[in-house]
């Protein structure tokens, strides 16, 4: 019975080192933080010259922005509506716009979740160095 007794307080000890680190992390990973992490990978990839140079391109054609602004607008206001058309004439620009747009969406989701995951991953090697800096201490 003592073994077991020494084996539960060993055990309640950890658990209370567990909760002490965690809470450490959690005061640490603030969401401000993550943005800033965030924003740091995003700069540090592909991503910043993407948006970079999307913002010379607009500054050096507002015209052209416009052009796809209210394109943009008008197809999402027509929300779907068939147009005036001839009978019997399909319309097939639609169902390929949206799959360009589901596509498009697609690959901005599988980017987020690829920087939300690396977050993830960076903060959980964080939090395992953490209790194992805990643990041998």
């Amino acid at each position: 019975m003592l073994e077991s007794e020494l084996l539960e307080r060993e055990a309640e000890a950890r658990r209370a080192q567990l909760a002490q680190t965690f809470d450490e992390l959690r005061a640490r990973v603030t969401p401000g933080h993550v943005l800033d992490r965030l924003v740091d990978y995003a700069t540090d990839s592909g991503g910043a010259d993407f948006f970079r140079n999307l913002r010379d391109q607009t500054v050096a054609n507002p015209l052209a922005l416009g052009i796809v602004g209210a394109g943009l607008a008008w197809l999402m206001l027509s929300n779907g509506r068939p147009g005036r058309r001839s009978p019997g004439v399909p319309y097939r620009g639609r169902g390929r716009m949206r799959s360009y747009f589901a596509d498009a969406r697609e690959r901005a989701g599988n980017a987020l979740g690829e920087a939300a995951a690396g977050t993830r991953d960076r903060v959980a090697d964080a939090a395992y160095r953490a209790s194992e800096a805990a643990g041998s201490i």
